[in-house]
């Protein structure tokens, strides 16, 4: 996965590129590819893109603190991966001015 991290509140958009093997969705145009990051209840869900067999891409959701989350996607909305690959959340300060 690349980023590994980023800013809380990050004012971009920025995306999240997962790569693997054997990313073959069960339906014509991977209508269904999510990305999962949190687990439970509080877990928040983002619309992948399947680039190709190899690459998935979603958008990074905002989130207010730092903090470490799991990141699982599904290709048929149902059965997502559990590769415990992570996403942090960290919280830029200035240490000297």
């Amino acid at each position: 996965m690349s980023p590994a991290f980023g800013p809380v509140k990050d004012t971009l958009d920025p995306d999240l590129t997962i790569e693997g093997v054997d990313f073959k969705c069960p339906e014509k145009g991977c209508r269904q590819v999510q990305v999962r990051f949190g687990d439970g209840a509080n877990a928040i869900y983002m619309p992948g893109l399947h680039v190709n067999e190899k690459t998935i891409k979603c958008k990074i959701p905002k989130y207010t603190k730092p903090d470490v989350l799991r990141v699982e996607l599904t290709l048929n909305g149902d059965d997502y991966t559990n590769d415990n690959k992570t996403y942090g959340y960290y919280d830029p300060y200035v240490i000297d001015a």
